[in-house]
């Protein structure tokens, strides 16, 4: 394993599940470019060659007046500057809500198929804390975590500050719990 990967993160924001092999954060898209271009970039370096995106497409700030702008096209056009193959998709969750257990296991399986083809994947939601820590916390209950809200914690302990409690909501919280336990 590249000790790189153990002690670095592209951002703060992020947080290795596996290392080198599924990264999990908050949304690398801005509305500068450059910001943008930086952080995927940033994914790139770090091996990312898959994305899951979270968020709802017509999602919006608090504000509810500003929407969040697409990254793909940036994305697959990084892959193609630097003629590696990338992906991108979009498992819409509400923000501060819970999936369906069908549209859980359709995520899961998702990752696991990533994974298992050797590439790495990044999963995301806007935070980075609610449906992000959702889904990874019901990932490492599938692969055998025994308590994956206490893992949740273990892994952003060095961005306390993004992430005091994940995931968000009690009701994540239990979703998780309530997943582990039906395993």
């Amino acid at each position: 394993m590249n000790t790189r990967l153990l002690r670095q993160l592209p951002f703060t924001r992020s947080y290795w599940v596996v290392p080198g092999k599924l990264l999990a954060g908050f949304y690398p898209g801005d509305r500068d470019p450059y910001v943008a271009n930086s952080k995927l970039t940033s994914l790139f370096d770090f091996g990312v060659s898959h994305i899951i995106n979270l968020m709802q497409e017509d999602e919006c700030d608090h504000t509810r007046q500003r929407t969040f702008v697409d990254y793909s096209p940036a994305w697959y056009a990084l892959g193609r500057t630097r003629s590696q193959p990338v992906t991108w998709e979009n498992q819409p969750i509400r923000d501060l809500g819970i999936p369906t257990v069908t549209q859980m296991i359709e995520t899961l399986d998702s990752i696991d198929a990533v994974l298992a083809e050797g590439r790495t994947a990044y999963v995301h939601c806007w935070g980075g804390k609610g449906r992000t820590g959702t889904v990874i916390g019901c990932w490492l209950a599938r692969h055998g975590e025994p308590d994956p809200l206490q893992k949740l914690h273990q892994l952003t302990a060095h961005a306390r500050a993004y992430f005091p409690v994940i995931p968000e909501t009690a009701r994540q919280q239990t979703f998780v719990t309530d997943w582990k336990r039906h395993q």
